[in-house]
Parts: structure tokens; C-alpha cells; sequence
């Protein structure tokens, strides 16, 4: 399933009239692309929430704006992360940010079957990537087995790491 920002404006709507009911269950979906914008991420993990099985994320960041802040609450830890998914893929390039930072982190340290963890830098000056690098190879995850890809924005691959 892709969801875009459209689509989740519109389900945004549809919970209001609900009387802010949860979204439903989607318990077959096992892929899930999603469209965000910077202000709508935090409704990220209610959107996981209603996909308890899912194995497959990937998350781009619409109308992304590097000083413009993410907003996220990364309170809540959806039962798919601690269950059942395996690959997470951040195709938005990062910056290193804070805020970009904690999401990286949220997934990380929260996700106990995570089998892959892909990220695009979006920089091209090689000691901002190589400190951006260093700090995500120190960030702790709940999985063992996850292996961390990061790649330039160009998408070809710098460095792997297990």
C-alpha cells in the first residue's frame, strides 16, 4: 500500500468526524510506502498501529524542508515494531538533524525483528557524512541482527555495516 499526503489528509479527516476513533486494523498488509509531510509524521504511529503485521516500510518526507523541523512523537511503540518488521527504508536524504536524528533512532531502538535499516545521506562534503555516519553507527538497537545501509543521495552505496 502507498499512502500519500492526500490520501492521509482525507483519513485525518474521516477520525475527526469519528469523534477521533483509531484508524482500523489493516492486518494483511505486510508493505507499506508512505508520503508524509514534516507536520503530518506524527501521525506515524497510529498509522503502524493499524498494521500490526507489517514487515516493509518506506517513508519518504513530502515538501521536505532541511531547516524546517520534523515533527514526531516518538511516545508510542507500535506492536509491528516489536513483532514483525524487517526493513525500514528512509528514501528522504538526511542531514544529520536532530529531529531526523530521533526518528532514525525511534526505529532503531524500538524495532526487535529489524533485519535492514536503509538511509540516505544528503550531503557531499565527506567529513558532514562521515560525522553524520559516526553517529548513526552509535545509535543502539533493539535488533542484533540489524544491518545499517547508508548511501549518498546520488543512491550508490558508501558504507554497509552489521
Amino acid at each position: 500500500m502507498t499512502l500519500r499526503k492526500t490520501t492521509m489528509k482525507c483519513l485525518q479527516i474521516i477520525c475527526l468526524c469519528l469523534k477521533y476513533e483509531p484508524l482500523p486494523k489493516f492486518p494483511y498488509m505486510i508493505r507499506f510506502h508512505a508520503v508524509f509531510c514534516n507536520s503530518d509524521l506524527k501521525e506515524l504511529p497510529s498509522f503502524l498501529e493499524s498494521c500490526p503485521n507489517l514487515k516493509s516500510l518506506v517513508l519518504e518526507l513530502e515538501e521536505y524542508k532541511k531547516n524546517e523541523p520534523l515533527v514526531f512523537s516518538s511516545s508510542s511503540v507500535p506492536e509491528c515494531l516489536r513483532s514483525s518488521l524487517e526493513y525500514v527504508e528512509l528514501k528522504t536524504p538526511i542531514s544529520g538533524a536532530r529531529a531526523e536524528m530521533k526518528l532514525v533512532k525511534y526505529f532503531l531502538e524500538n524495532s526487535a525483528v529489524l533485519k535492514k535499516f536503509k538511509v540516505c545521506l544528503g550531503y557531499r562534503r565527506m567529513n558532514q557524512e562521515s560525522t553524520i555516519f559516526m553517529e548513526l553507527l552509535r545509535l543502539k538497537r533493539c535488533s542484533a541482527s540489524c544491518e545499517l545501509v547508508v548511501e549518498l543521495e546520488e543512491t550508490c552505496p558508501m558504507y554497509m555495516f552489521l
